[in-house]
């Protein structure tokens, strides 16, 4: 998102456009993604997601694997199995 200058769950990248390309191509399946800026900790971002309705779900969800990553105050959480 950073080096793209975008910050949705839709990227302009051609074949990485959606959560469930981009889990793809690591060998996964998406089932939700959370994403946040502006954050400077992870207790900050996930403290965002977790009072946020759709993000709490996503964080409560059936999901098997999860993960979480942060570049230059972007955070990508993503779940599935």
């Amino acid at each position: 998102m950073v080096e793209h200058e975008f910050f949705s769950h839709t990227s302009p990248v051609a074949g990485k456009e959606t959560p469930w390309k981009r889990a793809a191509l690591e060998g996964a399946n998406a089932g939700a993604e959370n994403i946040a800026a502006g954050q400077s900790t992870g207790h900050g971002a996930i403290s965002a997601w977790w009072y946020s309705p759709g993000h709490h779900r996503n964080m409560l969800g059936s999901h098997g694997l999860q993960g979480l990553g942060r570049h230059q105050g972007h955070w990508t959480q993503l779940f599935g199995g």
